[in-house]
């Protein structure tokens, strides 16, 4: 009965040691620690391990046993995870957990509906290889205001969608009406 008690006691105290460890790694996430808790990380994997193999009968031990090793694992990937990030510059120390940087294109302003539709005039123009030269920017605001004028006399306040499409290998802007809500 002795072994069960110390194998329970050991049991717990490594939870406890994987609650504390799993502190340190936050704090050193969120740039409180100044230094990756390495040294007691592998102090619990070597425990873990040692456990782990070690041949145990009861159901119930290892059962825990399982748990908490998987456990673990789970929170090794996580830390590696975070790791990563931070080595590749797109994690954010001291902004919380949800810190993980946003690739660069979430950071940059909305798009305007003009722009969106000249950049998509460019790639199906490319993609029709098409020689044909493209209107300018201002020239295609100025067709869409025109468009949204006469369409607006014909359908009302109805929403309108402007979109690209190819026809017989060039790019075109297509109007579609949307139903009101």
């Amino acid at each position: 009965m002795s072994k069960r008690r110390d194998l329970t006691t050991e049991l717990s105290e490594l939870a406890q040691r994987m609650k504390e460890l799993e502190v340190r790694y936050e704090q050193y996430f969120a740039g409180i620690e100044k230094r990756e808790p390495l040294k007691e990380r592998e102090q619990l994997t070597t425990r873990l391990r040692r456990l782990y193999l070690h041949n145990v009968t009861q159901t119930d031990l290892r059962f825990r046993i399982n748990a908490l090793n998987s456990r673990f694992q789970t929170y090794v990937q996580y830390w590696d995870r975070i790791l990563r990030l931070i080595d590749e510059g797109r994690f954010r120390r001291g902004k919380g957990q949800q810190a993980a940087a946003a690739p660069e294109a979430a950071k940059a302003p909305p798009e305007s509906q003009v722009d969106r539709l000249y950049r998509q005039m460019c790639q199906a123009q490319q993609q029709a290889g098409s020689s044909e030269a493209l209107p300018s920017r201002q020239q295609l605001e100025r067709f869409l205001d025109k468009q949204q004028k006469a369409i607006r006399q014909k359908f009302g306040d109805r929403p309108v969608e402007f979109g690209v499409a190819i026809s017989g290998g060039r790019a075109k802007i297509v109007v579609r009406t949307r139903k009101p809500a």
